[in-house]
């Protein structure tokens, strides 16, 4: 008796261990309890009202929903947000380190100095819409993405596939999962979720591979929205391959281009430029490339190797192009050399090793046209793409040398608005205060970043 009585007792045994554990699942929390009603309404901005386009652009609007109520925004108005936000915390998180300081000090406590910093502080960490307080860990935050996806809110269900496929929010990578939710978006009327089903079927991501299926579900996604370049490059890459799918040049020439023109996905305008070289239209594929290559702003993260790939194809292509028109290769020179450092700067490693071999063909000849000295050292501080021996030979090609001068400039401007300088990073929080010229994320990659700010900073 002794003996059962004790088996009874133990951890996991018994009546009363399965009480316990019943106990235990009562009081598990429920992250979904005082939420709002479900916001339908994510074609249009919650803050300002401006209308999203739930095409191309459905992959920025997925990062600047609201999971708690299912409110999107378009990513100016959720950068504004973010920002005064940062800003709040960080003015009352002083002002709170400052009190408590004067309280462990043994001086007198400003009670109600501290319950206004506290409530400002939750304030700032509510939803801009629906005053409801954002999720602290990633159960909760899948809790009300589920919530929302089970009440037919096609954002909801978009974004939750995307979790469960690559296995983010500390979800377990499950492609099947994904599936059923990418599923219920397309019924929605999402095209990218028909897309990236036929993606999976494709490549095979978590689920057996069905080329078959993928094309119908392109040509599905493409029923939904006509404009769909992704699904447009996935007809055109099966068409190519000839997998479980008739092989045809020209039908895979014709969907590829169909996608550069959307003149919204790198891969498709590159696979399309690299179709034209291989037809030797190098010419047409060099205005392709340049396309793909300009996308470096709008994709600062996204489709780095691809865009990547663009700007050292332009590069070496305006290098050949001059050389095979026996121009002389010094008048091309700064902006292959941009095209080339910002292909290296992306991560391509054909980039380097193109630099170096330009650098020991041409060593250090002065830019200017009628010198031939070779210790040139003076650097152009505008584009920085050009050097010369002395500041005469700068003067006197500036004529020349000017109209791509601000070329290149212009090129910077506009590949790294709205960009961290240093890290790359989307949406920066202040610019340099001394030029007002370029933006940084942080102090530190400001400081970082000064060493080659330093002689453009005016």
């Amino acid at each position: 008796m002794g003996k059962q009585s004790r088996r009874k007792n133990r951890p996991g045994g018994g009546s009363s261990a399965k009480n316990a554990g019943a106990e235990q699942v009562q009081h598990f929390p429920d992250h979904t309890k005082n939420l709002p009603d479900i916001n339908f309404d994510y074609h249009h901005c919650s803050l300002c009202g401006k209308e999203l386009e739930l095409t191309s652009d459905w992959k920025e609007v997925v990062s600047t929903f609201m999971p708690c109520c299912g409110a999107a925004a378009c990513n100016r108005c959720s950068h504004k947000w973010n920002k005064s936000k940062d800003q709040s915390l960080d003015a009352n998180q002083t002002k709170f380190d400052m009190l408590v300081d004067a309280a462990t000090k043994r001086e007198i406590p400003d009670i109600p100095g501290l319950l206004a910093i506290i409530n400002a502080r939750a304030d700032a960490q509510t939803c801009p819409d629906c005053k409801v307080s954002l999720h602290r860990h990633n159960k909760e935050l899948v809790a009300r993405m589920t919530r929302l996806a089970a009440g037919g809110h096609a954002l909801g269900q978009y974004t939750l596939a995307i979790a469960h496929r690559r296995g983010k929010f500390g979800l377990i990578p499950n492609g099947q999962t994904a599936l059923g939710w990418y599923q219920k978006a397309a019924d929605s009327g999402i095209s990218s979720a028909a897309t990236a089903m036929g993606n999976m079927y494709q490549l095979g991501g978590g689920i057996p591979q069905n080329f078959s299926k993928a094309k119908a579900l392109y040509l599905r996604a493409l029923e939904i929205s006509s404009q769909d370049a992704e699904a447009m490059f996935g007809l055109g890459y099966l068409y190519q391959n000839g997998s479980e799918v008739e092989r045809d040049e020209e039908a895979a020439l014709s969907w590829f281009r169909c996608s550069a023109q959307q003149e919204e996905y790198p891969d498709g305008i590159v696979k399309y430029a690299v179709a034209l070289a291989d037809r030797g239209l190098e010419k047409e594929a060099l205005d392709w490339y340049l396309k793909a290559a300009k996308l470096d702003r709008r994709f600062p993260r996204n489709y780095r190797d691809t865009i990547a790939e663009a700007q050292y194809r332009v590069g070496t292509l305006l290098l050949d192009f001059h050389r095979d028109e026996g121009r002389p290769v010094a008048e091309i020179m700064p902006l292959a050399r941009f095209w080339l450092n910002r292909a290296k700067e992306n991560g391509d490693h054909t980039a380097p090793k193109m630099l170096r071999f330009l650098e020991q063909e041409f060593g250090t000849e002065c830019g200017s046209k009628d010198c031939t000295r070779s210790n040139a050292s003076l650097e152009c501080s505008q584009c920085k793409s050009i050097d010369y021996c002395c500041r005469k030979c700068q003067t006197t090609h500036w004529r020349l040398h000017k109209k791509q001068c601000r070329e290149i400039a212009q090129l910077k401007r506009e590949l790294t608005s709205n960009v961290c300088a240093s890290c790359r990073k989307d949406y920066p929080k202040f610019e340099c205060a001394k030029c007002c010229e370029v933006q940084y994320c942080s102090v530190e990659c400001q400081h970082a970043h000064w060493k080659d700010h330093k002689a453009d900073c005016k």
